[in-house]
């Protein structure tokens, strides 16, 4: 069931839950009747049983847990009981539809997901052989319902065209992106012969002794803070220097215009970094992005198909009071 996979993070619920439980602690189990689907009543115990199963399937190392158990009954008794409900419009379906299904098929299930000694581990689980053989038996039933009449639709729906389509929204979401990270050193000199002087006495330093070198230039020489600024927004000049630059190298003197006085000076470069983040390419993805239209389409597919269940066999589910309370610990 779609559902369980969020079970994983079901240990991190255990730290919001009090940690003075007894160990002899047990659950009381307020048993009502929550939901009848075609000729089937669910009730909260029936419920228990199912929450049991994938408790143990999902976290077997909380199996001996009390407070891990009820933590898990009230979190997760809803979202049970509406899957229990979807399952069983389901079996109504494949039993009008006569799905076949084979005591063997059932059988060797089975043994594949409890051995090696299959009635020790439905022991631990506290299910008979009767009950295990049901829940395989259904879970196999719904699978390949769910098969024939959402994954199917989904996977026909699902077009190389559309792949194409969502790669393209995938370039627009994560465009090409370049980072610049560089100084910029700026000599008050109109003679490119000073400038020059300047960068033969920084070229191959480290910026920290740069910032000493330029302290003692003869021509005012300053070093700006860092900038940090994307491809896009990055001014054409700049840029044309930059790109021909190895990082932590000064470049050669680059004659420009003052934006404060408009008078001539000369400019030296340090690149301190360069970043180049590249979208993946199609074919890199062609395969994540068809997953996720596959998993798109058949969650609205098996939304219509449990509408349509819904309309035809006809549920009823009890309405509880807001103070109801189906678990309790004793």
């Amino acid at each position: 069931m779609r559902f369980i996979f969020g079970l994983l993070l079901f240990p991190l619920l255990l730290w919001a839950m009090p940690r003075e439980i007894s160990q002899d602690a047990k659950i009381k189990v307020n048993n009502a009747i929550l939901a009848k689907v075609h000729e089937t009543t669910i009730s909260v115990l029936d419920v228990v049983k199912r929450m049991d199963y994938i408790f143990y399937k999902s976290h077997p190392e909380f199996a001996n847990s009390m407070q891990a158990k009820y933590q898990f009954y009230n979190a997760y008794w809803k979202m049970v009981l509406n899957e229990m409900i979807n399952t069983e419009l389901i079996l109504a379906d494949a039993a009008a539809k006569k799905l076949p299904l084979t005591d063997g098929e059932v059988r060797e299930e089975i043994e594949t997901r409890f051995a090696p000694n299959v009635m020790a581990t439905l022991a631990k689980m506290g299910l008979t052989y009767e009950e295990a053989w049901k829940t395989i038996k259904t879970e196999m039933i719904v699978m390949r319902m769910n098969w024939y009449y959402v994954h199917s639709k989904a996977m026909q729906q699902v077009t190389p065209q559309m792949v194409k389509e969502s790669y393209t929204d995938y370039l627009q979401q994560h465009p090409k992106e370049e980072m610049w990270k560089y100084h910029v050193i700026s000599i008050k000199t109109e003679k490119i012969e000073e400038a020059q002087k300047v960068y033969e006495l920084l070229k191959g330093k480290s910026l920290e002794e740069a910032e000493k070198i330029a302290t003692s230039c003869a021509c005012s020489t300053q070093i700006s803070k860092v900038y940090e600024i994307e491809g896009k927004n990055l001014a054409p000049l700049h840029k044309d220097v930059l790109m021909k630059m190895e990082k932590l190298q000064f470049s050669q003197p680059v004659l420009q215009t003052s934006k404060y006085n408009n008078q001539p000076m000369y400019k030296l470069f340090y690149l301190v970094d360069f970043k180049k983040n590249t979208p993946a390419s199609f074919e890199v993805m062609a395969d994540k992005l068809k997953e996720e239209l596959l998993q798109k389409t058949a969650y609205s597919e098996s939304k219509k198909y449990i509408e349509k269940l819904k309309r035809f066999y006809g549920t009823d589910e009890k309405e509880l009071s807001s103070d109801f309370m189906p678990f309790a610990l004793e």
